[in-house]
């Protein structure tokens, strides 16, 4: 994907310089705040030379037939180039014709829209740099009003928090901000709210402002008031000894010094806290009522000086004296470019009440609710038509269908390189006769045996049937948190899983596999298995009977007597969390003698509260040292909810695919829907910049909102595909 970045100090300035060198119809992929200004990348325009595939020589050489690629893949390929060329060239002909020279009569000279735009929000509070954002970011919406655009872009970029569930939840939390901004009166607020769900022993109030007359005994009477413990700390080894004899808390809040932003002392007082502690969490406190300029410096040097400490971050931010201001656009924008979380609003002085909790298209609604008209109020006139720029109305219509066919052309071309999945997927789309010789096994692990991962070490993942389908398994390879390649096992391989588990062992013999299983193989099973020496591991239920000690006790009873240890952090259902294991020797009943198998409970908790999220138990019959093995079972159990999380994208694909009467083999649709699954997961999880960028913009092709949730992405995969192939058929049409 040919890009280009451009930075700036301001947003106007990086699209100036990307004007003055790739002109007015280069597409803009993303927009983003950095350190130091505005960054813009951009597409150039797209060479169709440089798409073209190279001419495939064959041999009669064994080799040179290897190094050909499918034949079925090469004509997908084939035909979406030729629709693709296709598709700019119709785009190319219809700006011509639209900006011809004969047509200047009946051009319309405006305000340009997105100057429009911006007015709009800046008329409603907002800032120059975050409307442009917002422009950029919902183009997918320029169907609506300039107000009703900028309030979806608004909802969707706005991280808020609609419930108190991070405070029932308990955790350290300092109140950090300038002098005056209510940290004090929130820390109080947040302590009334606390004791109405919790016990007042849970909680306990730490005030570092021991310098300002009255601010000590201003906190210790809050405490007394509540029947909460209440403690001053006057050096960073005080606030540290004190934080660390209330660990046992399930709440700590911390009311910290107010130093102004432009104080010298802001990095020193903040390092008085113990950032390094990972319960600890600091919320930066915004004034409404101050001038958006003054919020936006606040934002900016305690994120520096914080980042500046180590384990220092600040990603979380609380609204305050909004009865006070006469809107909140100003925090709301600072909150929306600094990338904080909005934790509540506090509206009045009543500490029992005055708090409060917004969705986010609610709190947006807040930010455009109609107020009076003041000194400070953009006039009307200028909303609309000062510093227009005059534009052509029938060349931006065609310079936007120009740069959608260039951003459709490099999200299938960037799925093709770098998703896997993707173009066994275009293949099972487009044609049924093609589809069937993809779900062949030999086929689907061709291209695993000529990897590396073929000699090294495979975990397989054997998925029940459903519904009386075969389901797809998938194959990890070594250190791989997703599947390298799903397999669909179908008719004509050996029917117990015996025997395809000996079966793909002949197909990979430099490979060292273990087979997973979903519940525990019947004892003939699990004695061919050890026959043949194959290593295997299976899920169980919690209430499953098992031997240890010459008693009979469920997994679950059998968990008191074990001694669990951490063994990382990762993410469960989008949160951050804990993994614990733990394993015993015992033996289940076989066709023959008992057999030994490793006992494995693995308990999810949340890093702060210790609470019990999930547990997994399962049954092992391999060897590891101890070492290998806490290492070995982590990788395990984050596998096995990687499968778990496809269960559902996968039902919800083949359901999708149903009712478009993808194909009449119901293996061919569980395939495509494992393969939409895989990339749908895959472009939710990838973390880098490109991978970012390629989300939005599937995401924006194919007006599938902005949540870029794993339902999302299968979503927009779905009709992604069936774009392409809408668009393969007319090209296909015209072409005969």
């Amino acid at each position: 994907m040919n890009t280009r970045q451009f930075f700036a100090p301001t947003h106007r300035e990086a699209m100036r310089r990307l004007r003055a060198e790739l002109g007015n119809e280069a597409m803009i992929l993303s927009s983003r705040n950095i350190d130091g200004g505005v960054e813009v990348i951009a597409l150039l325009d797209y060479d169709e030379t440089a798409s073209t595939p190279p001419a495939v020589t064959t041999g009669d050489t064994p080799s040179d037939v290897m190094a050909q690629p499918d034949s079925s893949m090469v004509a997908v390929e084939g035909d979406a180039q030729k629709m693709m060329a296709s598709l700019l060239s119709e785009m190319q002909s219809m700006k011509a014709v639209l900006t011809d020279k004969g047509m200047a009569g009946k051009r319309q000279t405006m305000v340009s829209p997105e100057d429009a735009f911006v007015r709009s929000g800046l008329g409603h509070g907002l800032s120059e740099a975050l409307c442009r954002t917002l422009w950029t970011q919902t183009v997918d919406k320029a169907h609506l009003s300039c107000d009703e655009r900028m309030k979806a872009g608004l909802t969707d970029v706005l991280s808020v928090n609609p419930h108190d569930e991070w405070l029932t939840r308990g955790g350290i939390f300092a109140l950090v901000g300038p002098t005056g901004v209510g940290k004090t009166t929130t820390v109080a607020k947040l302590t009334a709210r606390f004791s109405l769900r919790g016990s007042k022993d849970s909680i306990a109030l730490i005030t570092t402002d021991t310098h300002r007359v009255g601010g000590r005994e201003q906190l210790l009477t809050y405490g007394r008031l509540f029947g909460v413990e209440a403690h001053a700390a006057r050096s960073q080894e005080e606030l540290a000894a004190l934080v660390e004899s209330l660990s046992h808390k399930r709440l700590i809040l911390i009311d910290t010094v107010g130093v102004g932003q432009r104080d010298q002392r802001v990095s020193e007082q903040l390092a008085m806290l113990p950032l390094q502690n990972p319960r600890l969490r600091p919320i930066l406190v915004l004034d409404s009522t101050r001038h958006g300029d003054t919020l936006d410096d606040v934002a900016r040097v305690y994120h520096e000086a914080l980042s500046a400490l180590p384990g220092g971050r600040v990603a979380d931010c609380i609204l305050s004296k909004t009865d006070e201001a006469l809107h909140i656009s100003s925090a709301v924008d600072v909150a929306a470019r600094r990338h904080l979380n909005i934790l509540c609003l506090t509206n009045g002085q009543n500490i029992t009440e005055h708090l409060s909790w917004y969705r986010s298209d609610a709190l947006v609604q807040y930010v455009f609710a109609p107020r009076e008209e003041t000194a400070f109020s953009l006039p009307e006139a200028s909303l609309a038509y000062g510093g227009g720029t005059p534009v052509s109305v029938p060349a931006q219509w065609a310079g936007q269908l120009l740069r959608e066919g260039k951003r459709l052309n490099a999200c299938v071309h960037y799925l093709r390189d770098q998703v896997g999945g993707f173009r066994t997927l275009e293949t099972l789309w487009r044609n049924e006769r093609d589809a069937q010789a993809l779900t062949e096994p030999a086929v689907q692990l061709q291209e695993l045996t000529q990897s590396p991962a073929a000699s090294g070490r495979l975990d397989v993942f054997w998925q029940r049937k459903s519904n009386n389908v075969t389901r797809p398994a998938f194959i990890f390879a070594e250190a791989n948190e997703l599947p390298c390649v799903t397999f669909l096992p179908r008719k004509g391989l050996p029917v117990s899983m015996a025997g395809r588990s000996i079966w793909l062992g002949d197909q990979l013999p430099e490979a060292r596999i273990r087979h997973h299983f979903s519940q525990l193989p019947d004892a003939t099973t699990r004695q061919a298995l050890e026959q043949f020496g194959v290593g295997w591991r299976a899920l169980v239920r919690g209430n499953m009977k098992i031997e240890h000690r010459g008693e009979r006790m469920t997994m679950q009873q059998l968990s008191d007597e074990m001694t669990f240890e951490r063994a990382g952090q990762f993410k469960y259902k989008d949160q951050e969390t804990e993994l614990e294991l733990g394993w015993l020797d015992a033996s289940v009943d076989g066709a023959g003698p008992a057999q030994r198998v490793h006992l494995i409970i693995a308990r999810i908790v949340d890093p702060v509260t210790r609470e019990l999220l999930t547990s997994r138990y399962g049954l092992d019959q391999g060897v590891l040292s101890s070492a290998e093995y806490s290492q070995d079972l982590a990788l395990w159990i984050q596998r096995v909810l990687a499968v778990e999380a496809q269960a559902p994208l996968m039902r919800k694909a083949e359901n999708e695919l149903g009712q478009e009467t993808f194909a009449s083999d119901s293996l061919i649709r569980s395939f495509a829907a494992a393969q939409a699954s895989l990339v749908a997961w895959r472009l939710k999880n990838d973390g880098s910049d490109e991978g970012r960028i390629m989300r939005d913009q599937v995401l924006k092709i194919t007006r599938s909102g902005r949540q870029a949730s794993a339902q999302g992405m299968l979503k927009a995969t779905l009709k992604l595909c069936a774009m392409v192939d809408a668009l393969g058929q007319c090209a296909l049409a015209e072409a005969c």
